[in-house]
């Protein structure tokens, strides 16, 4: 018996073309107070440092003041930060060690802090 190969003869295979993987990426959104737990303001340079370890780690962030309550306190000042980064494992470790040094410099009990993956609304290519 002879093997044949299994295909067409003679005519050339349409080309595959892979799309490229696209990066994947999450968005952080972290709570900053403006006030210590005891009610002092924060100091205005260390919201500064903070605001420049973000754009220096993440190369940029938005930022929104708010307010927010909790059940056994009053209304407080606070600023959002929402931070699209890749998606990766080293990403994910350093947020997790940036929020024990937020804790630490803004001597809060907790930070919040949340993740979620994102996608990107690509443009309309006219070409």
């Amino acid at each position: 018996m002879s093997s044949k190969k299994s295909g067409r003869v003679g005519r050339p295979r349409p080309s595959r073309r892979r799309t490229p993987k696209r990066r994947r990426f999450r968005q952080y959104h972290i709570i900053i107070p403006t006030h210590y737990n005891d009610g002092t303001p924060v100091e205005a340079d260390v919201l500064r440092v903070t605001d420049a370890e973000i754009v220096g780690i993440c190369k940029g962030y938005t930022r929104i003041r708010g307010e927010g309550e909790w059940v056994t306190s009053p209304v407080e000042g606070n600023r959002n930060f929402w931070i699209d980064v890749p998606d990766t494992k080293a990403t994910a470790t350093f947020f997790r060690v940036y929020k024990l040094i937020l804790k630490v410099r803004f001597k809060q009990e907790e930070i919040y802090m949340t993740s979620r993956p994102v996608s990107y609304v690509p443009t309309f290519r006219f070409d």
